[in-house]
């Protein structure tokens, strides 16, 4: 009984396309995070990045909420494009997988869907590095989300004693988050959440 349904598991995790896990799994998204790390390094250069992010490792684990959140959001608007009976008419007479989809029999369909999204996403969150070019870490993210993502809010994290004591000075807040709140309850980083 039990290897039948573990035969049965594996058929059935055969058939699903590979593209329905990309973008969610911990190692695309840190893969992400890190080409979009690098890309801030490449924008704001070698300086403002180190001031910015103690070690490009700090830039990415910055950077993975950011990520994951454009992942995340990318494989739900496609999975709604996906389900919506009128995509033919808003997009030139052409299905889903037709307006997505690869070669004459227009394969991987949703993985292109979510790469494209993602890359936009990606692409916004770029241009808006410079506006956030004074933030440190983790606001730095928050403020990249805030500019280049509207729909998504920032909220403050608890700070630690330690944390409050290594915040620099001067630096603008994002959104109530940051040093320089009249709050003193809101710490330098913040967790990003999407509003609806």
């Amino acid at each position: 009984m039990i290897r039948k349904l573990f035969v049965v598991l594996v058929v059935a995790l055969a058939t699903v396309p590979a593209t329905a896990f990309a973008g969610n799994s911990a190692r695309d998204v840190h893969a992400s995070a890190s080409k979009q790390c690098t890309a801030v390094q490449a924008k704001i250069g070698a300086i403002s990045f180190e001031r910015t992010f103690a070690s490009f490792s700090a830039c990415v684990s910055a950077l993975t909420p950011l990520a994951r959140q454009n992942a995340n959001t990318a494989a739900a608007s496609c999975r709604s494009a996906r389900a919506n009976a009128n995509f033919a008419a808003t997009h030139d007479g052409k299905t889903f997988a037709q307006f997505y989809g690869v070669g004459p029999t227009h394969t991987n369909a949703f993985g292109k869907c979510v790469s494209r999204k993602e890359r936009a996403a990606s692409a916004a969150d770029l241009s808006a590095t410079s506006a956030c070019q004074s933030e440190q870490g983790a606001a730095f993210a928050a403020c990249i989300a805030l500019k280049a993502h509207p729909s998504l809010t920032v909220s403050p994290i608890q700070p630690s004693q330690e944390s409050q004591q290594q915040e620099p000075k001067g630096s603008t807040p994002i959104g109530g988050c940051g040093p320089g709140t009249s709050d003193p309850a809101h710490p330098l980083s913040c967790t990003v959440s999407k509003t609806t």
